[in-house]
């Protein structure tokens, strides 16, 4: 994620697998509420959650900006997870920005033996009582198997697909999404509410192909 050179302004920024600048903004654009500023080390504000080995995120720089490296090798699956606050009825909008090094080649959403996913940004509405009734809003950039503005039905959440393939590699890509409507357009019920949890997720584990971003 990118975070702007102007004081008042914070984001953050994936190198290579992801980069975000995650504000939640309201519907003018006039108000900003910025979900995380990559201002303080990853192990004081994130949680690494590590399912199948271990996926590389570090902080670095980039042209002056602090961005978050991620990348993936050897059959890791693992992400980085933290608590959050939202005013959805005020700020609907999540902004954030990334760009992809590498992509998966043969990565398939719909098939469990090749569910692989170059960078992933979810958020996660937990159940207040019943663990296993999670809400997810789930966000990728995956392989060239899929196309740009696809929903893909998963096995536990839907897929929006982002980006795909390797048509914006190298490039910082500006994502904009209403979470109100979109989880509207998943479970077909209003949103309303104020913690989530949001993650930030790569893996390689079912295909063995390297991704970074």
């Amino acid at each position: 994620m990118r975070r702007s050179m102007r004081k008042e302004r914070y984001g953050i920024l994936l190198l290579g697998l992801l980069i975000f600048a995650f504000p939640l903004l309201s519907a003018g654009e006039q108000v900003e509420h910025w979900l995380t500023q990559f201002e303080q080390p990853l192990s004081e504000e994130w949680q690494h959650h590590k399912f199948v080995g271990e996926t590389l995120f570090k902080l670095k720089e980039e042209n002056g900006d602090k961005v978050l490296h991620v990348k993936a090798n050897q059959g890791s699956a693992s992400g980085l997870y933290k608590e959050i606050r939202l005013s959805l009825k005020e700020r609907p909008w999540m902004v954030w920005k990334w760009k992809a090094l590498q992509v998966h080649q043969s990565a398939d959403l719909r098939i469990k033996e090749k569910e692989d996913m170059t960078m992933a940004v979810f958020v996660v509405f937990p159940h207040p009582w019943i663990p296993f009734k999670t809400r997810t809003l789930a966000y990728v950039w995956t392989s060239k198997q899929h196309q740009a503005g696809q929903r893909v039905p998963g096995r536990s959440h839907t897929w929006f697909v982002l980006q795909a393939g390797e048509k914006n590699l190298g490039k910082w890509m500006e994502e904009r999404r209403n979470l109100v409507d979109d989880y509207k357009t998943v479970y077909g019920e209003e949103l309303d509410e104020e913690e989530a949890i949001l993650a930030i997720f790569t893996d390689n584990d079912q295909t063995g192909e390297a991704a970074e971003g």
